[in-house]
């Protein structure tokens, strides 16, 4: 029998796998190419938002137009200086706990910061409208003392009716939203379901928060001179 070029080539073949499957000898390692070349870093997450000067502590959503320009927005390590209309992009750190709000002309607002926030509208409050509302309520804050402002909701983001807030071992007096922006109640949460308390001590805290389905309990930090804005849900 004669074997023609295309049956050597099928018989070499055969060999070839036999011997190992991949060209190589079983006790030689492939050729070593480097080690591969380092991936390129993730792109940064950026966070949007805008700080919202208010013209009634009552209304967090209510902004004042074209106040909240040159402010400084803070989160972590990072900062940035708002637009002239309130907004900014900011490179969200590491260390992202809480946003803080500064600059001449308002009080330094504090406000935790949620991820799954993703509106991010910011309050902030005029240092004279501020002074303005104390003395209107009788408020003398002292030393070692910082405000607290709470917006109580439901589940589904509704203002809460008819509840109070109080710092855990505090007797600070707490003031409700009622019809009038200048002098609060001090009752219970008004349609806005925001509680003011103006003279609270400072560093972190225990906020009682009682309405309809009994009292619960949220962890809140509270800054000295500052105002502290926190939502919850009791």
């Amino acid at each position: 029998m004669t074997y023609n070029g295309h049956m050597r080539g099928t018989w070499a073949l055969l060999l070839l796998y036999a011997c190992g499957g991949n060209g190589f000898s079983n006790d030689r390692p492939p050729p070593d190419h480097g080690p591969l070349p380092d991936l390129p870093p993730p792109p940064p997450e950026m966070l949007g938002g805008a700080a919202c000067v208010l013209s009634d502590l009552r209304m967090l959503g209510a902004c004042t137009p074209n106040a909240a320009g040159g402010l400084t927005v803070a989160i972590g390590t990072a900062s940035v200086t708002t637009n002239s209309d309130g907004s900014f992009t900011i490179e969200k750190p590491a260390d992202a706990t809480e946003w803080i709000v500064s600059g001449t002309g308002i009080v330094t607002s504090h406000i935790p910061f949620d991820p799954k926030d993703m509106t991010r509208r910011l309050p902030a409050v005029k240092d004279t409208d501020y002074n303005d509302l104390l003395l209107a309520n009788g408020v003398v804050q002292q030393a070692g003392e910082g405000s607290l402002v709470v917006h109580a909701v439901t589940s589904t983001g509704s203002a809460v009716l008819g509840a109070t807030a109080a710092v855990n071992g505090s007797g600070a007096q707490t003031f409700y939203d009622g019809s009038d922006a200048t002098v609060w109640d001090t009752d219970a949460t008004g349609t806005n379901g925001i509680a003011w308390l103006p003279t609270s001590p400072t560093g972190p805290q225990t906020l009682l928060v009682t309405a309809q389905a009994g009292t619960k309990s949220f962890d809140v930090s509270i800054v000295e001179g500052a105002i502290t804005f926190v939502t919850v849900k009791p």
